[in-house]
Order: structure tokens, then sequence, then C-alpha cells
């Protein structure tokens, strides 16, 4: 994200676009990924300290037009205005400081991510429902364990009375999935990916962790870039996206 980038988002922020201006930008939100992704970091970034430094940040803006009016004060009214606008110093300021904090938190953050730091490590709950069944309490005790291999033919004794039960699916998925038994995860992923239930998004997030294990990483990119912004995993699928 370059200086010139900055610039435009800030302007784009601010208003100031022309209607012209305007609509090439939003439309280059609609069609490039990244583009879209560096200008919602940009805006949280700019929010964020908008909301927590409003008051040094207002009186900074009122020493930086104090100076420029005295600055511009020789010349004629028509002059001071059209420089004072061009020059819009503190909002340049502003746009650098959020760049450089970007990028600071990118090479802090993004080049020290590594697939582990996705592993699915949540305690599941199974047994909290009114069909639940020793199958349900076996595979829950041993996945929450880590004991996957005990995990799976009790997940599969639950599927027996629920085939297409997306939760139970997905459980399986990532139990094969860590014991490196690939083929079965995938194939469960891919079940999962087809259908329309809660674990559709987190079925592609959780094979695009598997594939970038396996070093397969155009795999993972591409599954990572099927996770729309309204779900959970976008996020990290951003992150990931970037790193990679």
């Amino acid at each position: 994200m370059d200086e010139a980038t900055t610039i435009l988002f800030e302007d784009y922020l601010e208003g100031i676009l022309s209607e012209e201006d305007r609509f090439a930008f939003e439309k280059r939100l609609e069609e490039d990924a990244e583009f879209a992704s560096n200008f919602h970091t940009y805006k949280d970034i700019r929010d964020h300290l908008s909301h927590e430094f409003s008051e040094e940040r207002n009186e900074f803006k009122d020493q930086l037009n104090t100076i420029s009016d005295g600055y511009f004060e020789k010349g004629t009214s028509e002059e001071k205005e059209t420089k004072v606008i061009r020059f819009r110093p503190w909002q340049y300021g502003i746009a650098a400081s959020i760049a450089l904090l970007i990028g600071f938190f990118i090479f802090q953050n993004a080049g020290s991510l590594e697939h582990g730091d996705f592993t699915f490590s949540e305690q599941i709950t199974l047994t909290e429902r009114s069909d639940s069944s020793e199958a349900l309490k076996q595979a829950e005790d041993a996945f929450n364990e880590g004991n996957y291999e005990v995990a799976i033919p009790f997940l599969s004794a639950a599927l027996e009375n629920n085939p297409d039960n997306p939760e139970l699916l997905f459980y399986k998925a990532l139990a094969h999935d860590a014991l490196e038994e690939y083929t079965a995860a995938d194939s469960l992923y891919e079940r999962l990916r087809a259908g329309n239930s809660l674990f559709k998004h987190k079925a592609a997030f959780y094979k695009a962790i598997s594939l970038w294990k396996r070093d397969n990483i155009e795999g993972a990119q591409s599954l990572l870039n099927t996770i729309p912004e309204n779900a959970p995993e976008y996020k990290d699928a951003q992150k990931i996206l970037k790193k990679l």
C-alpha cells in the first residue's frame, strides 16, 4: 500500500473525490479483492485512531491550519484558498501515519503466521441436545482429548442415525485431517462445501489450512478466495492470503 493509495483512501473517506473518481473507486472495490482488503484495513485503523486520538488530531489540525494560513496570508484570497485546499497537510500526515502502522503490523504479524496458528482447538459439545446418545458422548470426549482415532468410529456411529448432520461431518473431517488421513478429510470437506449449512465456509477454511500444511499453496489460496466477507472466517482467510 503506497503513499498514493493511502491518500486516495483518505480522499474517498473525506468525500472529496469527484463523482467520476468516486464511481471508479467503488467499482475497483468490487472487482479488486486486494485493493478492497487494503481499504478496509486502512478504514479500520483510521476509525480507531479517530476515536482514540480525536482531541489530539483536532488540535494538530488547528495548528497546521494556523501555520498554513500564516504562510499563505500574503497571497490573494483566491491563491490562499487554492493552496490550502491542495496542501491538506493534516490529511496527508494521517494517511502517512496509517500507512506506517499498516506496514508495521503486516511486517510483525503476517510474516510470522504459520498454519499451526489456525489449527482447530475448540472444545466441541455434542451431548447438549434431546437426541444425545452414548456415541455422541464418547465422540465428544475423545475429540476434546485429541484422541482422534477413537473419536472417528463414534462419530461414524452417530452419523448412521443422521448421515447428513453437517456438524458431525465437520468434526469427522477435522479428526481425519489431524491424523493426516487427507483423502477421507478432503472428501468430507468437499461434501460440506457442496451444501449450504453453517459449516460450508468452515470446511473451505480448514481444508485450505490443510492444503497449506501440505505445501499446496495454490490450492489453499483458491479455497480462501471463495470465503465471502460475511463469513466468520473471512478476516483470518485474508490474513493467510497476505502471508501466502
